[in-house]
């Protein structure tokens, strides 16, 4: 179970490093697009994240096979 519990951390994270970046460009406006702010950087980086670790679907589709294998040895 620890592969789940490391790819439901994975999948969160990812998502979560979106939507924060997403937020502060928001905040910032046109100067997040600026090199002046690592925001710029977070923005662009932050789908990279989310590919990088593998696509979040492809994660959720390992998690539901592996808790599908658990409750059916049960």
């Amino acid at each position: 179970m620890q592969v789940v519990e490391s790819l439901k951390t994975t999948v969160k994270n990812a998502r979560n490093a979106a939507q924060v970046a997403l937020e502060a460009m928001r905040i910032l406006g046109a100067n997040g697009y600026s090199r002046d702010f690592p925001v710029e950087r977070y923005y662009r980086d932050a789908p990279l994240v989310v590919i990088g670790g593998g696509t979040n679907e492809l994660q959720r589709l390992i998690i539901a096979r592996r808790l599908l294998e658990k409750y059916k040895a049960d």
